[in-house]
């Protein structure tokens, strides 16, 4: 028998198709590892293949599959939707199961790449390590930003490379007029606003918060 899943955070619809009389059967169960392995349990030895989208939580479910024998076809959720044409009925979870099991049957499924679980694991990787330096990348700028724009309107603060790194950042503000006379633990968003003037105390707490993130 073919099967596919519509995944989703809370739930998953399954649709498993009889291809020697062309019944489906449907079902809709929590999406959790229990009730998952409760649901292959009932279809053990029967189903073959299972087709899934390339969408959020697509992997630990393939993995499930794969660890049973149960060969795991990945497909692309646009190209699958879009060889349905103009829909004359609301989307559904439900159609959408019924209709990747159909695309399975006759060899229509629009397939993804399923790369091993070591290449899946180096893409996380680099994943990661792409968005923490954008993230990094992104509090500098607008540090900086900051520093620029309090530099030019008050003077409070001096001139800050841009060159420099995140011990830069902290130390630019840290040894600024801003902070004389006050503490580490009261250079918050607080202290700092009540050190400027009014028209400039939501800047101020701009830059505590940018300060503390960075920090």
């Amino acid at each position: 028998m073919l099967a596919a899943f519509d995944i989703h955070k809370a739930v998953f619809q399954a649709a498993v198709l009889n291809p020697d009389d062309g019944q489906i059967t449907e079902e809709r169960f929590e999406a959790s590892r229990t009730a998952l392995i409760v649901w292959l349990a009932k279809w053990h030895g029967q189903i073959t293949v299972v087709a899934l989208e390339a969408t959020t939580g697509w992997r630990w479910v393939a993995r499930e599959l794969q660890a049973r024998s149960i060969e795991v076809r990945l497909c692309d959720p646009g190209q699958a939707s879009a060889l349905q044409g103009k829909r004359k009925r609301p989307k559904t979870d439900r159609l959408d199961a019924r209709w990747l099991v159909l695309l399975l049957a006759r060899e229509m499924l629009p397939d993804a790449w399923l790369a091993p679980e070591d290449i899946q694991r180096l893409r996380d990787q680099t994943r990661l390590r792409k968005a923490l330096s954008d993230d990094h990348t992104r509090w500098a700028q607008r540090l900086h930003s900051l520093l620029v724009e309090l530099t030019r309107f008050r003077g409070h603060l001096s001139a800050w490379p841009a060159w420099a790194g995140r011990e830069g950042c902290v130390h630019a503000i840290e040894s600024s007029p801003v902070f004389a006379g006050v503490p580490a633990a009261g250079r918050g968003a607080g202290a700092l606003q009540r050190r400027f003037d009014p028209p400039d105390r939501r800047r101020a707490g701009r830059l505590a918060a940018v300060a503390a993130q960075l920090g």
